[in-house]
């Protein structure tokens, strides 16, 4: 059983059987803590001798973290995937956490703490991979062509304006990161 958050126009309501309360611990918190303390601050801050660059910095380190999740193979296996099923799974889960790992590499070296990898990794495990192509057909089996349309339109303007502004929400300046360790 997995929780889920389930959006009212009342309110954001979480749903969490009573047996699971410590998983939910776990991925929203403990897991962020300490992967992002060993594979952001620790890995990355040893990492700097050999790569002077930030961005090479970025898109090398998260190769241990997505690496460290492929041990799910196993867990996978043993609750009766098949071994193909679930080797394909955790690569499928190597490339969406190399991805993240880019990103929140990106976070800590730009506003210089930990902190903000710890909070994006938080919420990134607290709402899972994005499904564009879900809301895409949902807005269409709901609002036909307009809700189609509307959920390709909102999407793309999110990601629009999520790359306006991730350099100046990151801004060293907001965060007394004024040391200039990277530029960009």
């Amino acid at each position: 059983m997995e929780y889920r958050f389930h959006f009212s126009s009342e309110s954001l309501l979480v749903s969490v059987p009573s047996n699971q309360g410590w998983i939910v611990v776990r991925n929203l918190v403990v897991a962020p803590l300490a992967e992002e303390f060993v594979f952001r601050a620790a890995v990355m801050f040893h990492m700097k001798s050999i790569f002077r660059s930030c961005q090479t910095l970025c898109l090398v380190s998260p190769l241990f973290f997505s690496l460290a999740h492929f041990h799910h193979v196993y867990g996978e296996i043993k609750h009766g995937k098949s071994f193909q099923s679930a080797v394909s799974s955790a690569v499928f889960q190597v490339c969406y956490t190399t991805v993240f790992g880019i990103y929140s590499g990106f976070l800590m070296l730009r506003t210089g703490n930990v902190i903000s990898a710890i909070l994006a990794h938080s919420i990134c495990n607290c709402f899972g991979l994005p499904d564009p192509l879900g809301a895409i057909e949902r807005g269409r089996q709901r609002w036909g062509l307009i809700g189609l349309l509307l959920a390709i339109a909102t999407h793309l303007i999110g990601l629009a304006l999520w790359y306006r502004f991730l350099y100046l929400a990151t801004s060293p300046f907001w965060f007394g990161n004024l040391l200039g360790q990277c530029t960009w």
